[in-house]
């Protein structure tokens, strides 16, 4: 209906979401961080930023500090108390001799921390975009390393070039930058 808010429809098991606007186009938010990817970063802790990809727009937000802060350790403390929880209900079945009590105990525990990296993918990130107040740094992208889950980004925007390592499955990233209208898909490699 014209003039109402747009539905949201949350799709995908990563840190983005779509959300149905005016017309049946999406909007995707992935997290994104400054740099190559590593697993550890010795003496520094990266800037987290927010890539979201809009019909004929890619842009780079910076979540409010804060914000990002307080819900983190509260999501902290959340998967802590549920992790906990689940290893409680469960540890007479860990503990029993027989093989099939323990694959259900381990079912037990992949459908917990499935559930829980949904609720981070699909509601922690889009709320924080939701909640930022500056436009961000327009930026469109040049190159691209795929890999299974961490994607290599160079952006120009601003005038300089940026190096980005975005999370996410590469056919949402792709149907991401396709939205965006981004012509760094033509210049891309494949490292899976």
């Amino acid at each position: 209906m014209p003039g109402s808010p747009p539905a949201e429809c949350f799709i995908g098991g990563e840190a983005h979401h779509a959300k149905k606007m005016l017309g049946g186009v999406r909007k995707y938010v992935f997290w994104a961080e400054s740099g190559y990817f590593q697993w550890i970063k010795r003496g520094r802790i990266a800037e987290t930023l927010i890539l979201e990809a809009r019909p004929g727009s890619l842009r780079l937000l910076k979540p409010p500090r804060k914000l990002y802060q307080r819900t983190a350790y509260l999501l902290g403390m959340a998967g802590a108390v549920v992790g906990n929880a689940t290893y409680y209900f469960t540890r007479p079945l860990i503990w029993s001799s027989s093989v099939e009590s323990r694959i259900v105990a381990l079912s037990a525990f992949a459908v917990v921390a499935s559930a829980y990296t949904w609720m981070v993918g699909r509601i922690w990130w889009p709320y924080l975009a939701r909640n930022t107040s500056e436009p961000g740094l327009e930026v469109q992208v040049e190159t691209i390393q795929w890999n299974r889950r961490y994607h290599s980004l160079l952006v120009r925007g601003g005038g300089q070039l940026l190096r980005l390592t975005v999370g996410g499955w590469p056919r949402r990233v792709r149907k991401a930058l396709e939205l965006a209208g981004s012509k760094g898909l033509s210049n891309s490699a494949s490292s899976l």
